[in-house]
């Protein structure tokens, strides 16, 4: 069950059969786009990461590791879901937007269609 151990700090972004995706929160949808237009995905992720520095969301065990920048601080790790046998180029449109908010490191995740 891909939701079990899911942090409320998880981001994943749903990559759907149509095209469309979603950007998820701790399994929640925080934002909605396409693979050709993944522009509000990669504004919410640039403002989720704002968001984590200005509260001060660090991740575990980095809390006290005042050497380091924010941005190194942070939990940035965005998971990228989509469908088994999905073009790459198309995927690839949704991890350069990722990248371009400010995810590092892209996980990528792919699911065997049910039959």
């Amino acid at each position: 069950n891909a939701n079990a151990k899911q942090s409320p700090q998880t981001l994943v972004v749903d990559i759907k059969k149509d095209l469309t995706a979603d950007l998820l929160r701790g399994g929640n949808k925080i934002a909605d786009g396409s693979v050709n237009d993944p522009s509000k995905i990669s504004s919410a992720l640039a403002t989720e990461f704002k968001t984590r520095k200005d509260e001060q969301r660090w991740k575990t065990g980095f809390e006290n590791q005042v050497q380091l920048s924010p941005d190194e601080r942070i939990e940035r790790t965005v998971f990228i879901k989509a469908p088994e046998n999905f073009h790459y180029g198309d995927v690839v449109k949704i991890i350069d937007a990722v990248k371009g908010a400010g995810a590092n490191p892209v996980g990528l995740q792919t699911e065997a269609l049910d039959q």
